[in-house]
């Protein structure tokens, strides 16, 4: 009932819908300033005045630094409730078509700090966590993933599956590509910004040139066209934009809650498993986690790129290519 004090149920129930809340007590006296400050937010009798999910996750308390390397480190809160819905997007990325992974690493890039700033701070706090380079490893994804019961097999086909540079581990940019959606659904206005970049010649339609010209001149003209051809409606050996528009059917909110569902059933199996009362037993539940400086972090721009190994499973044994984007 905390912070809402009282002598029995019925007097918690009078504070609670008068809102009549307080912050004494040992319980309290090792939270912040902050903290409180940003409970208090959230407390407020009219509900029209609360503040939005949104609007909460830009309280200073989220971005205050904590204070204890003086390295720039940030204090950052993972709860089940955002751990479940980044890792159902995830799970629902890994079975995207080629063609929609490419397209949502273009919006990923596209994307503003404010749209991409806590998944930045989750994949420092959670999944890069051996520091020493800006990507996930297989056993850093692994680890950050054991507090949902997937089997070897089905952590493997998910790595894989975004993966998409085919180099063995995840840059910072295919993890934004992977989880962009966590804020939902993709406005149209953003799909037909990341079209405009594939049809780079302005025809109207992605062909194989406009992909050989993304992916660089190594990459093999039938495994372009592969790309293209799993989601060419027409037969014509391109994609207009009502089928690129068609990747992104109406079904999303609905696909995503069931893998949702997916997760969060993972997650209180696992719970189950230990034998861990699910609502305090979360591995990642109300703890705070140390992150290095997130300012390092930033997709590579540059039109000439670096060179990198090819995407997907079929194409790891490909020559180098040249970076997208």
């Amino acid at each position: 009932s905390l912070p809402f004090y009282g002598k029995s149920r019925s007097h918690v129930v009078r504070k609670i819908l008068h809102n009549k809340y307080g912050f004494k007590g040992k319980r309290w006296k090792d939270v912040s300033p902050e903290a409180m400050a940003f409970i208090k937010s959230l407390l407020v009798h009219d509900a029209k005045k609360r503040p939005t999910a949104a609007q909460a996750m830009k309280d200073e308390w989220f971005q205050k630094d904590n204070g204890n390397d003086g390295n720039n480190s940030s204090s950052y809160i993972i709860s089940s409730t955002v751990m479940d819905r980044v890792q159902a997007t995830i799970q629902t990325f890994a079975n995207y078509s080629r063609l929609k992974k490419l397209a949502l690493y273009v919006i990923a890039h596209k994307s503003t700090d404010e749209e991409i700033g806590f998944l930045r701070r989750l994949f420092l706090a959670r999944f890069d966590t051996e520091k020493d380079s800006p990507d996930i490893s297989y056993p850093e994804f692994k680890e950050a993933l054991k507090v949902y019961n997937y089997s070897d097999e089905e952590l493997v086909r998910m790595f894989t599956g975004i993966d998409i540079d085919g180099t063995g581990k995840v840059s910072y940019s295919e993890f934004l590509a992977a989880t962009i959606e966590a804020h939902g659904s993709i406005e149209e206005e953003r799909i037909a910004e990341a079209f405009d970049r594939l049809d780079s010649d302005d025809t109207g339609y992605i062909t194989v040139e406009n992909l050989r010209s993304f992916l660089g001149d190594d990459i093999a003209e039938d495994f372009i066209q592969d790309i293209i051809d799993e989601v060419d409606d027409n037969d014509d050996h391109q994609i207009s934009y009502d089928e690129f528009l068609g990747l992104w059917d109406e079904d999303f909110d609905e696909k995503l809650r069931q893998s949702l569902k997916e997760v969060t059933g993972k997650r209180t199996q696992r719970e189950s498993i230990l034998a861990v009362p699910s609502r305090f037993a979360s591995d990642f539940d109300d703890t705070t986690v140390d992150t290095m400086d997130t300012t390092s972090y930033s997709f590579d721009s540059s039109e000439e790129g670096v060179p990198g190994k090819h995407f997907f499973e079929k194409e790891k044994e490909k020559s180098l290519r040249g970076v997208w984007i």
